[in-house]
């Protein structure tokens, strides 16, 4: 009795799989063009920049006085603000808490061009604790020990990181 349950089983999905291998994909697919993002809506107020050769210590986050870490812009990070990671390797992980922009003006962390921010030789590459509203364009990762882009809530289920 099982053996012949198992066989109705074993053609009942073959028939399934044959039906759908049949089936035809639409020529024009479903576009996403119609779909907005928070992205699409943002207003950025302020430039951040940050460089290998910058410091945290006596950088302001300006274009001549860049920080040395994206945990230096972190320090004065805030809705609407765009940090322009330099070119370079960086050498420690970022630990990013708190980073939280608005629907309407998210924090964007960007690098120049694929392959020319690198985030390498470390545990992790990058660390986003309880972030909100972020957008991260043209960094690169690089061979971290552990974990390439890690995104967590803290410990804090009330405060989980969204809109990344």
């Amino acid at each position: 009795m099982n053996r012949k349950r198992c066989c109705t089983c074993v053609l009942a999905c073959w028939l399934l799989l044959a039906a759908t291998a049949s089936a035809q994909i639409p020529e024009d697919p479903v576009s996403c063009d119609g779909i907005s993002t928070f992205e699409q809506q943002a207003v950025y107020l302020r430039d951040l920049y940050v460089s290998p050769g910058g410091s945290d210590t006596t950088g302001d986050g300006s274009s001549t006085a860049p920080f040395a870490t994206l945990s230096g812009a972190a320090s004065i990070m805030q809705p609407g603000d765009t940090v322009h990671v330099g070119p370079g390797t960086y050498a420690t992980t970022p630990y990013l808490e708190n980073i939280q922009g608005t629907e309407q003006n998210p924090i964007r962390i960007i690098g120049p061009d694929a392959d020319e921010a690198i985030f390498s030789g470390s545990a992790e590459g990058l660390h986003l604790i309880d972030a909100r509203y972020v957008i991260l364009e043209n960094l690169t990762i690089d061979g971290p020990a552990h974990n390439g882009l890690n995104i967590d809530d803290g410990g804090s289920y009330e405060s989980p990181s969204e809109y990344i």
